[in-house]
């Protein structure tokens, strides 16, 4: 599997939680969970990869691979980006972790 270094954050305008590779915009992102709901244990698929997420709302919170390997420790960060209406309506996509 791939080390990656994915951010994750959550749009404005759906309230979804949205995933995007590092050093890319978050315009380029992809749902990973709806509004409310948790992402952790949430399997997704991101530039031929397969993730998920483990530990919401602790000091564990970790990215990892499809195959249950250990891939990437996530840490807070906050950064704000608007993507405008026409990039899949995300509207303001707040950066909330960087794994």
């Amino acid at each position: 599997m791939a080390t990656a270094s994915v951010n994750f954050g959550t749009s404005d305008v759906t309230g979804n939680n949205v995933a995007w590779w590092g050093g890319a915009s978050p315009c380029t992102g992809m749902k990973v969970s709806s509004q409310g709901e948790n992402p952790c244990g949430k399997h997704f698929w991101y530039r031929g990869h397969e993730y998920f997420l483990k530990g919401c709302g602790t000091s564990d919170f970790s990215l990892y691979n499809g195959d249950g390997s250990f891939n990437h420790k996530c840490s807070y960060t906050s950064y704000d980006e608007w993507c405008g209406y026409s990039q899949g309506d995300l509207g303001n996509v707040h950066q909330s972790w960087s794994c």
